[in-house]
Parts: C-alpha cells; sequence; structure tokens
C-alpha cells in the first residue's frame, strides 16, 4: 500500500499554504523594519569597534532583509490595501 499522495492532494496543499501566507500578509506590522534599524545600527557599532567580519555580515544581512520587507509591504499594498491604508486597523 502506498503512502504517497495522489496528485490532487499535491496541488491543494500549496494553495492553502500561500492562501495562509497571504492572509498572514495582511496582519504584516510596519515595525518589522525596526529589525532593519536594529541591525544597521549594530553593523556601524561594529565597523567603529573595527569589527569588520561581523560588520560585513550584518549590513549584507540588513540588505536582504531590507528588500525582502519591501517585497512584503508591496505585497500587502496589492493584496490589502483597506487594511495597509487603514490606520485604524490593529
Amino acid at each position: 500500500m502506498s503512502t504517497a499522495p495522489d496528485e490532487s492532494d499535491a496541488s491543494v496543499k500549496p494553495d492553502a499554504s500561500s492562501g495562509r501566507r497571504l492572509a498572514a500578509l495582511a496582519e504584516m506590522s510596519p515595525v518589522y523594519f525596526g529589525m532593519v534599524m536594529a541591525t544597521g545600527i549594530v553593523s556601524l557599532a561594529a565597523h567603529m569597534l573595527a569589527i569588520d567580519a561581523v560588520a560585513r555580515a550584518l549590513f549584507q544581512l540588513n540588505v536582504v532583509v531590507y528588500a525582502a520587507l519591501w517585497v512584503l509591504t508591496a505585497l500587502r499594498v496589492v493584496r490589502h490595501p483597506r487594511r495597509f491604508f487603514n490606520s485604524s486597523a490593529t
């Protein structure tokens, strides 16, 4: 007896998980950009303390996270404009 899911099961799972991710996108807080700011501050401090390997690694991480957050924010604007522009939404 095979335990592998048939093709119909495989096609349902990605749709359901992507739907949940898109729903979670509506709840994304702009506070996540604080992580980028904090990482940048620590990167600058490491640079000033001549810990160049840490400074460069954090800067590179910061560039990736910053770009990812902008992409997620743009997706949120497109997929959930009322939630994004409604300042009273929590």
